[in-house]
């Protein structure tokens, strides 16, 4: 593209001072999947926004998910030298969210740009905007049974076959819900997943499918938060629900009926789909089409016999395997929902998975013997170099999912006797906080080892009264020794630890924590407890939703607050029970804010905050016209003409004033044989054009119409 020169016309105006130009640039999955390959895949995409005029300088599609942070820099490299809008130039400052994209962006800009690491809210806005055109347009791909073609016809024609024997059975209309059940189909590769009875309290009737436990707390959090309001799941879900023949696509129900696949009914139509956390559909694979015709096959064969004990108070243990006519193995026993049953402070697991086992847990099983080559190639014997690390990190493993159990025992315990011995105190206390927070794992603690209802907190009483063991005190003691603040996360081992820092007191920690260092990333904030524990340091205690580091630092502003100080906070301050309470309030209500700063539709806005709404005039030119025409669109005030235009071409400004680098542009008009054709971004431009072009042409043009186009297309400038 040939770059364009502008004439203006008169004296530029007085140049004011130099706003700073800065750049910002990110990227985000799209809630999409494309099928311009053999395989279906969901791109990434790349998104370089100018401030302060919001003009998008540069974007790119993204295929490789490895190449996300590579895909930022190489997109700066290119809206440098060659901008979607505007001559080749070079930012005053660079900001993005994450430090490793910032060490990749800060190689491209060779060191002569200062580059930030900061949240990015600028372009949630524009991204929403690209994703809500892309999901409004016309798609080209009918919804299929057989995803087109990559789904064979027997693969459709047994899950029907199993979808109707299992429709037969209607266990959604027993009484009470329906319990929960353990399912392995090891030809598949699947253990420990999750089955869920739906429909009996909803119109939608079938069966979820989660690949573990930790996917059904995940997807209940969720749910009991509404978050499915905004499309999030908490987890990846696999369904087999059964549609009514009426809202059946009409390209399902053609084959449907090409192809004689049986159905109960009318209402009886099995469709499977699977959704990742954040709610996007997933092409179907053939084995996702195998597990929901295996699980109905299963779930048909055991109601045959069982179908009674959907209904009794109390489930006796009970497992069943099943063969299909495939021959596919397929176990089903009952979920053992005991514990959160005896427990009356509904306490389990953490949602980051502090009380699951490490991948250490149990027997060390060394990766080769002591006296031979060890395996990372290093060429030294084992026992001499990597084997003394994992039998260390191995140790570390097992004491802490020990800690972790022991914790969850005596936190249970702790609970129970301060009901007896405090009674409605305490239980007030207990309640309210609960009430403000879904999160058991900081209330209890709290309650625990913060509270007095008595003059002494409830962990001091029990430990005069009661005979603990050594390990038991120890541990109470390192509990007694921890608080509860705002951490940031400053580095990340995935599968193994993260390196926190309190925003509060100043002091850091690297804890040893699985499930949250392969969910959490730098810059995250939580809300926790750290507990230092013979030499290692845990997370006991954390809430369910972290934050982005802005979000986090108004927590932190209204502690500091109420705590009436500007430094850092004496660890003793963060222990009472005043200063958890805030804590947990503060946590709640950011969270609270985020969800509906999150729910709100984006506004896009051109510089004059008007709507965004790209829009064409056409007129009609008298004819033999043109060149009057023309010499009086140039006298109209502002308008400019481009010489490198292919035909006349003309640009009407608005006079910069001192915080522009550069002069709005209002509208574009192009002059040619089959009239005069005038753009804008808004309609109240589109006004002011119009006006200001009839008043200079008069009877020699006739306005003929006007067309809009929604919504905005991503590269528009929106100066």
């Amino acid at each position: 593209m040939k770059r364009r020169r502008f004439r203006a016309k008169g004296r530029p105006g007085n140049a004011g001072p130099k706003p700073v130009r800065e750049w910002v640039g990110g990227t985000i999955r799209a809630p999409f999947f494309l099928y311009d390959r053999t395989e279906p895949y969901r791109p990434s995409l790349a998104l370089w926004l100018e401030l302060p005029g919001g003009l998008v300088v540069g974007q790119d599609v993204i295929v490789d998910p490895e190449d996300i942070e590579g895909g930022v820099a190489w997109t700066l490299r290119e809206a440098m030298a060659s901008p979607m809008v505007g001559t080749p130039r070079r930012p005053d400052a660079i900001r993005v969210d994450d430090e490793a994209t910032a060490t990749l962006v800060r190689n491209e800009a060779g060191g002569e740009i200062p580059v930030e690491v900061a949240p990015t809210p600028e372009l949630d806005d524009v991204f929403q905007a690209l994703f809500q055109a892309v999901a409004e347009s016309p798609g080209d791909i009918e919804p299929s049974y057989l995803e087109e073609g990559r789904l064979p016809v027997a693969a459709v024609a047994a899950l029907f076959e199993a979808g109707r024997a299992l429709f037969a059975h209607a266990p959604w209309k027993m009484a009470g819900e329906a319990p929960l059940l353990w399912m392995d189909i090891p030809s598949l590769g699947m253990e420990d997943a999750v089955v869920a009875i739906i429909g009996q309290t909803m119109d939608v009737r079938g069966v979820l499918v989660f690949a573990s436990a930790d996917d059904l707390d995940a997807y209940f959090e969720a749910s009991d938060q509404e978050a499915y309001k905004t499309g999030y799941l908490g987890a990846e879900v696999l369904s087999l629900i059964f549609e009514p023949a009426a809202e059946l696509p009409r390209s399902m129900q053609r084959e449907v009926c090409e192809h004689g696949w049986p159905v109960h009914g009318p209402d009886a139509y099995p469709v499977v789909q699977r959704r990742e956390s954040d709610g996007v559909p997933n092409p179907l694979t053939v084995r996702d089409l195998q597990i929901a015709t295996a699980c109905a096959d299963a779930l048909a064969a055991f109601l045959d016999k069982h179908a009674t004990l959907l209904d009794a108070a109390k489930i006796d243990d009970l497992a069943e395997t099943y063969f299909n006519e495939h021959g596919r193995e397929v176990r089903l026993s009952f979920m053992d929902e005991d514990i959160e049953g005896d427990d009356p402070f509904g306490f389990g697991v953490d949602e980051f998975g502090d009380l699951e086992p490490f991948p250490e847990d149990g027997p060390f099983t060394p990766r080769a013997g002591r006296n031979e080559p060890c395996p990372c190639g290093s060429g030294k014997k084992y026992k001499k170099c990597h084997l003394p690390v994992e039998e260390a990190r191995h140790a570390e493993g097992r004491r802490a999912t020990a800690a972790h159990a022991l914790d969850t025992r005596l936190l249970v315990e702790l609970a129970e006797y301060a009901s007896r011995e405090f009674g409605e105190t305490w239980r007030n206390f207990y309640d309210d906080m609960s009430a403000r927070s879904d999160s058991t794992l900081l209330v209890l603690p709290l309650a625990v080892f913060s509270f007095e209802p008595d003059g002494t907190t409830v962990a001091d009483a029990y430990l005069k009264e009661r005979r603990a063991t050594p390990e038991e005190r120890r541990w109470l003691k390192a509990q007694q020794a921890a608080w509860l603040s705002v951490w940031e996360v400053e580095a990340v081992e995935p599968g193994r630890t993260l390196t926190l820092r309190d925003l509060l007191s100043g002091e850091r920690r690297t804890v040893l924590e699985r499930k949250g260092s392969e969910v959490l990333t730098v810059r995250d904030a939580v809300l926790g407890r750290v507990v230092d524990w013979g030499g290692l340091s845990l997370i006991a205690g954390l809430h369910q939703s972290a934050l982005a580091p802005y979000d986090a630092a108004e927590v932190v502003e209204r502690a500091r607050s109420a705590l009436e100080l500007d430094g850092a906070v004496p660890v003793d301050r963060l222990q009472t029970a005043t200063a958890g309470e805030g804590l947990v309030e503060y946590w709640e209500e950011a969270v609270e804010e985020r969800r509906l700063r999150s729910s709100l539709p984006p506004l896009l806005q051109n510089m004059d905050g008007d709507p965004l709404l790209p829009t064409v005039d056409r007129f009609e030119v008298a004819a033999g016209a043109g060149q009057q025409i023309g010499q009086a669109i140039l006298d109209i005030e502002g308008m400019i003409e481009d010489e490198d235009a292919d035909g006349p071409m003309y640009v009407l400004l608005r006079p910069k004033d001192r915080s522009e680098t550069e002069s709005t542009i209002l509208a574009s008009a192009r002059l040619d044989a089959e009239g005069l054709r005038v753009e804008t971004n808004s309609v109240a431009r589109a006004d002011y054009a119009l006006d200001r072009i009839m008043d200079a042409c008069g009877e020699s043009i006739r306005h003929v119409e006007r067309e809009h186009t929604e919504p905005p297309e991503l590269g528009l400038s929106s100066r």
